[in-house]
C-alpha cells in the first residue's frame, strides 16, 4: 500500500529504497490518502528523501533550491539483529 500512496506524490529519491524506516516515515508524513486509513499528516507535501551521508549539505541545498521549510531526520543504531536478538548491552 505504501508504494501506491507515494506514487501520487512528488517524491524525489536520489538513493531510492522501497523498504525500511525511511519509507515508513515518508508514508507517515506524506501518504496521499488513497486509503483513508493510510493518509499522511501532510498529504499534499513534496518529499525529497536522502540517506544520512551528506545530510547537512543536502538540507542546505534543498533550502537554497526549493525553499525547504521542514526537514525530518531519524538517526540511531539497530537494537535487534535480523533474528530478533538484542545487539546492544
Amino acid at each position: 500500500m505504501e508504494v501506491l500512496e507515494l506514487q501520487l506524490q512528488t517524491v524525489l529519491l536520489p538513493n531510492p529504497s522501497t523498504i525500511g524506516h525511511a519509507t515508513h516515515v515518508v508514508g507517515t508524513i506524506g501518504a496521499s490518502g488513497v486509503s483513508a486509513s493510510a493518509k499522511g499528516m501532510a498529504p499534499e507535501s513534496s518529499i525529497a528523501s536522502y540517506n544520512w551521508n551528506n545530510d547537512l549539505t543536502e538540507v542546505t541545498n534543498e533550502i537554497n533550491s526549493t525553499g525547504l521549510l521542514l526537514s525530518n531526520h531519524s538517526y540511531g543504531v539497530p537494537v535487534l539483529n535480523d533474528e530478533g536478538e538484542l545487539t546492544l548491552q
